[in-house]
């Protein structure tokens, strides 16, 4: 059973999964309510995904009180229910989502649910998610997400400018305190380094919260930055790398890309693609060949590996020109994960070693540069 899969008892203890991680579109309404006892029973002879989306909308109505007995009207079911996947808040009846303990379940997960509930009672439920997070013994600065407007205040201020790239308050509360204080963690855990583009013209980098699957798998202390130049990016690597007094594990790098580039601060496709960009916010094959990463493997880890979050960078495969291959060349021993496609990734789960398993949209077109086995190149 891996993190992100959904365990066979929907109404027991529920793993997280990627699905249940990315913001969906509201679901539409169903026709008719289900008492409790049913649902289960309908749910329990489901598959996974058929599952999931009953959970997330297709059984119950947002107008069905509390009082009626009916599946989203019923207040446990209605916990469990936004534990699984904080969008249910939208399908409860309204007595339900401005129910404290519901909507700080909510909202600990996915803190824009917070915009989903009334204004009136906004307030009240983030103090209730607040006091929830204290409760379990969080440390947190909390004089200064007092509200949820100082809390995008905070984000910006921790250099999360992006805040539709998350979904957790704890994950926000965790990369924000680890970007400056890292020598003084003290735990034997990995680094991972997420270093992001600041340009995402069609915001495919919101489609999955990546930071959030790397903090809860509880494998790494995660360092989330963001670069619009390879400049920025080598100066965000040596940072990392002397603030920690250790070097990165698990370098992600993220952007829009072809084989032989990552975009980390163009404009939009086509002019992305052409000078002068291609020289300033873009990591390209020909900046290994220049010299300009020749430091890079100082800062990873000799048994460490590289994400490409990126479209293409594994074009080809081993015998070609690539993007990954170049990293490849210039980290032997670790691996670097592509893709050989146009895709994005829609799950990722992390092992004991602290080894990444990526699923693609189009996973038959990974590429691992500098994995052993090649067991998944099919670029």
């Amino acid at each position: 059973m891996t993190l992100f899969t959904l365990f066979s008892n929907p109404l027991a203890g529920v793993q997280l999964a990627s699905e249940l991680l990315t913001r969906a579109p509201e679901p539409s309404s169903f026709p008719e309510c289900l008492p409790p006892e049913e649902a289960a029973k309908t749910l329990e002879v489901l598959t996974p995904s058929q599952r999931l989306g009953q959970i997330t909308g297709s059984v119950g109505s947002p107008s069905t009180g509390a009082s009626s007995g009916r599946l989203w009207g019923d207040r446990d079911f209605a916990l469990r229910m936004v534990r699984v996947n904080p969008l249910a808040i939208t399908r409860l009846a309204p007595e339900l989502q401005t129910d404290p303990e519901i909507a700080g379940a909510a909202i600990l997960q996915d803190f824009a649910v917070i915009e989903k509930l009334p204004t009136e009672s906004r307030d009240a439920v983030w103090t209730a998610a607040l006091d929830q997070l204290e409760s379990e013994g969080t440390s947190f600065p909390r004089e200064r997400i007092e509200t949820y407007e100082a809390f995008q205040t905070f984000m910006e201020d921790s250099g999360l400018r992006f805040e539709d790239r998350f979904r957790s308050v704890r994950t926000v509360l965790e990369v924000a305190a680890n970007r400056d204080s890292l020598a003084s963690l003290g735990t034997n855990r990995p680094i991972a380094l997420v270093i992001a583009t600041t340009s995402d013209y069609n915001r495919a980098f919101e489609s999955f919260p990546l930071v959030d699957a790397l903090v809860a798998s509880g494998r790494f202390d995660v360092v989330y930055r963001e670069a619009s130049t390879e400049q920025e990016a080598g100066e965000i690597l040596e940072e990392t790398y002397r603030t920690a007094g250790r070097p990165i594990h698990t370098l992600v790098l993220a952007g829009h890309g072809m084989q032989d580039s990552l975009d980390l601060g163009g404009p939009p496709p086509p002019a992305s693609f052409s000078p002068p960009w291609s020289d300033q916010a873009r990591v390209e094959i020909r900046d290994f060949e220049q010299g300009e990463f020749a430091g890079l493997g100082d800062f990873v880890e000799a048994q460490g590996q590289v994400l490409l979050w990126s479209c293409s960078n594994g074009a080809g495969g081993a015998d070609a020109d690539n993007l990954a291959n170049a990293f490849s060349n210039a980290l032997p021993g670790r691996s670097v994960i592509s893709v050989g496609v146009p895709s994005n990734i829609v799950a990722l789960d992390v092992g004991p070693d602290a080894g990444l398993d990526v699923t693609w949209a189009s996973d038959d077109r990974e590429y691992i540069a500098g994995n052993a086995n090649n067991e998944k190149e099919t670029p």
